[in-house]
């Protein structure tokens, strides 16, 4: 019998995840964004631990980011274009693709320098490009979440697809956005 082996698009290998909650009302943005870092540098600490990091949501388990069913604006060549449809979004923290092993495509990875509210800078995972902007580089591109009003985003980078929902699924489009600048988480 021949099996066949499905890539989730990360490193498996050595992942552990941990859920985390915050009660409504009981933490500031800025509360938030300390305890994630500090938990983070405390993970980092204990003995055989690579790496650490954090998102709204991670492959292949319940809490997953977030989809939408909004359509998104895409703004290319002096035009705008909706995409109705589901797409996903991830609020990360800094080293997410390097912990979990989603390589890059095109372009670079998010970085604590990227703190800009009037330009979110956004990374996305090929599908989202191939779907948004199949005609041109995606890197320099710039996109609206709900609407003429709704946050502005520039790409920077593509990085690989992951299956966040389920390896019998095929990958969904996915902006990842760094929750340093977006939050709440």
């Amino acid at each position: 019998a021949r099996t066949h082996v499905m890539d989730p698009g990360f490193d498996m290998s050595r992942s552990m995840v941990a859920v985390v909650s915050f009660v409504e009302h009981r933490y500031t943005d800025e509360t938030r964004r300390a305890f994630l870092r500090s938990a983070v540098e405390q993970v980092e600490a204990l003995p055989g631990i690579e790496r650490a990091t954090y998102a709204l949501g991670m492959p292949l388990t319940v809490r997953h980011g977030r989809t939408s069913g909004s359509p998104i604006w895409v703004e290319s060549d002096g035009e705008k274009k909706a995409f109705p449809g589901y797409w996903a979004e991830n609020l990360i923290g800094p080293g997410y693709f390097e912990t979990l092993g989603i390589p890059l495509r095109q372009g670079r990875l998010l970085s604590e320098s990227d703190t800009r509210q009037d330009l979110i800078a956004a990374v996305i995972n090929e599908t989202a490009a191939r779907t948004f902007w199949p005609e041109r580089n995606p890197i320099g591109a710039t996109a609206r979440f709900s609407g003429a009003k709704g946050s502005r985003l520039e790409v920077v980078g593509v990085v690989g697809d992951v299956r966040n929902f389920g390896l019998n699924r095929p990958p969904e489009p996915e902006i990842y956005l760094p929750a340093e600048t977006v939050l709440p988480v």
